[in-house]
């Protein structure tokens, strides 16, 4: 297709990777990073006549589970459904993909074997992930749609843990420890109504994430058009990309859905909106449909990337803001980028006051930043952090818990003081700012 339409896919680009680097310091960075690779082999169109497409695929798959526990249960699933559909497609390639399926699962087993060895061994128990079963704890009926939580993570709700061992920084290094009731959707009517509400949030996630005024709904505009012209037959690259996505999100629409996780519905509809784009662009009766169709499929690529690298959030923008986002460019981004600065302006002023080190926990509020500010700062301290007393908890129990784990340091962000002179002794540290105040607990 036409230069300039190359050349404002690859400018459009550019937001969508600096939201995603800028802001999202996170493991399914890396997890994309190596999914995208793994589908490129896959999806290639020479990988049922390459013996050593099999060879490949299951070291990006095996990197996969490294990165993310999800990668085993997704490559399972999909290496097999993918080896079925070339299996059914191209009959004098036969040996060759079962040759490619059954080297991609031996490497895959090697890379993965070693690691669920070393966590079986660490737990005692035959252990792929504890992640999957915790994820699912969490979307029972116990923890999820409360009224003050969507999700109620232990973590938050339970009081204090220790950190699971020695070099743990914080108690959630390894939430799977927590004490977390587990559940069954079969077991009865009320649990398997409250599946299918689960499933249905997370279907509109999906659906706000990548199809509410976002580049989904141009793709499905441009694919009926596609098919209702008969324009030509789909690549079966295509075809292996679009079922790809569909296991993908079904992964994750019967458990969670976290932006975050779907990622690489962006790239992936970027690379078939690529595929439609020049058929529909050599049709005279869909040329000029498919150029306005181009010029929204671009706005909204990068609507999203650009709201959150300058307002740190998709949501409508005020005329007022906007103004200020064109006028003040670069002091805009700045500030928003920076929106975390004077936290480290605090851990700096904090290094100097050598006494405040060993176990830390905080108060809880009604915000998670308190928890996630307070296990950074215990980070860069060397602290260890054992979590959050809520107003709950400490109404029933007072602040007995600071003694249990034999907490050093209380951390406050609320803008009132503690005045329990029993346990802790006055601020000896404050900032105004961030409403932080550090009470050293009593022996």
């Amino acid at each position: 297709f036409k230069m300039w339409m190359k050349n404002s896919l690859r400018f459009s680009f550019i937001p969508l990777v600096l939201s995603y680097g800028q802001l999202y310091g996170s493991p399914d960075l890396l997890f994309l990073t190596v999914l995208l690779f793994y589908l490129k082999i896959i999806s290639d169109d020479n990988y049922c006549s390459a013996p050593k497409a099999g060879i490949k695929t299951g070291i990006w798959a095996g990197l996969l589970f490294l990165t993310k526990a999800f990668g085993f249960p997704f490559f399972i699933v999909h290496f097999t459904a993918m080896n079925l559909f070339f299996w059914f497609g191209s009959k004098p390639l036969r040996k060759i993909i079962l040759k490619n399926f059954i080297n991609g699962f031996a490497v895959f087993t090697v890379i993965t074997g070693a690691w669920i060895g070393v966590m079986s061994y660490k737990n005692k128990a035959f252990t792929i992930s504890g992640s999957g079963k915790y994820n699912f704890s969490l979307v029972g009926p116990e923890y999820s749609f409360k009224p003050e939580c969507y999700l109620c993570h232990p973590a938050h709700e339970q009081g204090l843990f220790n950190p699971p061992n020695t070099t743990a920084v914080n108690s959630t290094e390894s939430p799977s420890l927590f004490h977390i009731h587990t559940w069954s959707p079969f077991s009865t009517s009320s649990n398997f109504k409250h599946w299918l509400r689960v499933i249905k949030t997370n279907l509109q996630s999906i659906y706000y994430f990548d199809f509410k005024r976002q580049i989904g709904v141009v793709l499905f505009i441009a694919f009926l058009i596609f098919f209702s012209f008969k324009l030509n037959t789909l690549p079966k690259r295509a075809w292996v990309l679009l079922i790809s996505i569909l296991i993908y999100n079904i992964g994750y629409v019967f458990v969670i859905v976290n932006h975050r996780y779907i990622w690489v519905n962006t790239i992936v509809f970027i690379v078939l909106f690529c595929f439609l784009l020049e058929p529909l662009i050599s049709n005279n009766k869909t040329k000029f449909v498919t150029v306005l169709l181009f010029c929204f499929f671009v706005f909204f690529l990068v609507k999203r990337p650009l709201k959150e690298l300058f307002l740190l959030k998709d949501r409508d923008v005020t005329a007022g803001e906007l103004a200020q986002v064109v006028m003040h460019s670069i002091s805009t981004i700045t500030n928003s980028t920076q929106q975390h600065k004077h936290l480290f302006d605090v851990i700096e002023e904090l290094k100097d006051h050598t006494t405040i080190r060993g176990r830390v926990a905080n108060h809880k509020r009604n915000l998670s930043e308190d928890y996630k500010n307070t296990a950074v700062i215990s980070f860069y301290l060397g602290n260890k952090h054992y979590g959050e007393l809520t107003d709950a908890i400490i109404q029933h129990e007072g602040f007995r818990q600071l003694h249990d784990y034999q907490i050093d340091y209380y951390y406050s962000w609320k803008s009132t003081p503690i005045t329990d002179s029993l346990i802790l002794v006055p601020p000896i540290y404050s900032d105004s700012i961030s409403g932080l105040k550090i009470y050293k607990v009593k022996k």
